[in-house]
């Protein structure tokens, strides 16, 4: 009796999915400029742990560059 117990109990465990959490890699923002038409195109990465409504500022030489946050994770920098 007690192994068709053990038996019923282990094929009720594998019938419930079981997720495990999600593995992320450690990146950092991978900042990189390309010469493009217009000038130069500075792009980088959104983080998966970035809040949904992330903003960003970019600098040149310690001077911003936007004149408003950007919702993009690129800017063209004539």
């Amino acid at each position: 009796m007690k192994k068709v117990f053990y038996v019923a109990t282990a094929l009720l465990l594998g019938a419930i999915p079981m997720h495990g959490q999600r593995v992320m890699d450690k990146l950092d923002r991978g900042v990189i400029a390309v010469k493009a038409d217009q000038g130069n195109m500075v792009s980088w990465r959104v983080l998966g742990e970035d809040a949904d409504n992330v903003k960003f500022n970019v600098y040149r030489d310690g001077a911003k560059l936007n004149s408003q946050p950007l919702t993009v994770s690129n800017y063209v920098d004539a």
